[in-house]
């Protein structure tokens, strides 16, 4: 048995159009406001997603990279990344757990009290915010609560 991140719908934004979308680990850079630092990857095209489901299947990674048809080797300037990076990550989030990404950790849409330091600020929020368009607008795409927030000597 696996367990992955596949992209549960097209809410919020969706970039990604593949059919069989499956998460890839987080990319997150410098301007976490831009959505590297909330939204997530697909492993196939590269496009954002906001929304992961969590998948688990009786079938092997490599069966799993094969059925989603990720090459064996990344293309020429992109890094290779193991189709099992998710597995440790996972471990504490059940089968139909819909995540989101915020700043290096992964959430249930109904968690709250998200208290903690990411990889770019320090966060203290009441719930996630990517589900309510005022929380949207004034956390995750804003500079400004970014750098309000953000952590002395991250590396």
């Amino acid at each position: 048995m696996i367990k992955y991140l596949a992209k549960a719908n097209n809410d919020v934004i969706s970039h990604c159009s593949c059919d069989f979308a499956i998460a890839g680990p987080p990319m997150q850079a410098d301007c976490p406001w831009c959505g590297c630092g909330w939204l997530i990857g697909c492993m196939k095209c590269s496009k954002a997603f906001t929304f992961a489901k969590v998948v688990q299947e009786n079938t092997t990674y490599e069966e799993l990279a094969a059925r989603a048809g990720l090459p064996d080797q990344a293309p020429p300037g992109r890094i290779s990344v193991p189709i099992d990076w998710a597995a440790p990550v996972l471990e504490e989030f059940s089968p139909g757990d819909i995540l989101v990404y915020l700043d290096g950790c992964y959430w249930r849409l109904d968690d709250t009290k998200l208290r903690y330091d990411g990889w770019f600020a320090k966060h203290d929020l009441s719930r996630v915010p990517h589900t309510n368009e005022g929380d949207f607008k004034s956390v995750l795409r804003d500079p400004k609560y970014w750098w309000e927030r953000e952590l002395p000597n991250r590396a």
